[in-house]
């Protein structure tokens, strides 16, 4: 389908800035873009930012799930099939790849794509022509590709899971798309667009504690799971306030978690290695000596300038520090 109007890019951190920057500059050429970067973190909207940057706006914008089609079906999907062509196909088909003429085609999960059936593609993107199932002739269609995936492509190219002359036609203009804990001061922008967009959302607001909450938490499902976690909230509002109860209960632990690993943390640097209770400060600087003495490799002089003592000192130390070992063996 035309992407009728620009879709919005929301967010404000760097490393948003930096996805928006390397889209303006992408999209008026026609390199081909593959969008990188975890489940959830919006690439399909980054696609249809880069084909509504493009020469091609104007054109359809056709999304293909390619992790959503059966290899069975995905060479008919794509490319279409003739009357007759198999059981069942009793007219003429247009596949996506035609449907995309003029404009952009976006393969989303382009490395879920079946080993067998990446040749047929590659010959797409090489010649620009493709056949119907079932057909004959030859086809042109001329668009925009850009694709997508979370998968780790060049790892799948060394253990010869995806061709690596695919590889390099996808990858002309690699963008990596942030997780959404790396952004997490998006959070406040991002929750706004997405309740301004849900219809159970209409006239609600996000009440600042349950705010605070949203950008405690690091998102395993990204902007998809932030989503998600708003419309159920929505639905459990009962006035014009999504209130930190209407979170989900993992959320709502995360202060009591985050202030007890702090106590743990604050009570790990506070304490002396070794030392688990309150002892005497003479009996603290024996231990101390004694490890300091059997951990420095270096001769006595070199030990006092560490300790920042004089080694007349550390030799008046070290004889009262053997005279109480032996005093402990005598007894």
């Amino acid at each position: 389908s035309a992407v009728q109007s620009a879709p919005v890019m929301v967010g404000n951190s760097s490393a948003w800035r930096d996805v928006t920057t390397l889209i303006r500059r992408a999209a008026p050429s026609e390199a081909a873009v593959l969008l990188l970067g975890e489940s959830g973190t919006g690439k399909e909207l980054a696609a249809a930012a880069v084909h509504q940057a493009s020469r091609v706006r104007n054109g359809p914008f056709v999304a293909v799930d390619c992790s959503g089609l059966p290899e069975t079906l995905f060479e008919s999907e794509l490319f279409g099939y003739e009357k007759g062509a198999f059981t069942g196909a009793h007219s003429r088909k247009i596949g996506l790849v035609e449907a995309a003429n003029s404009g952009t085609l976006f393969l989303d999960e382009v490395g879920d794509i079946p080993l067998s059936l990446q040749v047929k593609l590659l010959r797409l993107l090489e010649t620009g022509h493709f056949r119907r199932v079932g057909g004959v002739e030859p086809i042109r269609s001329q668009f925009r590709l850009v694709s997508a995936t979370h998968r780790p492509l060049e790892r799948m190219v060394a253990e010869d899971r995806f061709r690596q002359d695919l590889y390099y036609r996808l990858n002309t203009f690699p963008i990596m798309l942030p997780a959404l804990r790396e952004r997490l001061e998006d959070i406040p922008p991002l929750a706004e667009a997405i309740l301004q967009r849900l219809p159970v959302a209409k006239g609600l607001h996000l009440h600042a504690d349950a705010l605070d909450l949203l950008r405690c938490y690091d998102y395993p499902g990204n902007i998809r799971e932030l989503r998600n976690i708003l419309e159920r909230a929505a639905l459990l509002a009962d006035d014009v306030w999504i209130l930190p109860e209407h979170l989900p209960a993992n959320l709502q632990r995360l202060p009591e978690q985050k202030l007890s690993l702090a106590n743990a943390e604050s009570a790990r640097q506070s304490s002396v290695p070794g030392v688990e209770e309150i002892i005497p400060l003479a009996e603290l600087e024996e231990q101390y000596l004694r490890w300091a003495r059997g951990s420095h490799g270096g001769d006595r002089r070199s030990l006092a300038q560490r300790l920042g003592v004089s080694e007349r000192t550390l030799y008046r130390k070290l004889d009262a520090l053997r005279s109480n070992n032996e005093h402990a063996v005598d007894s």
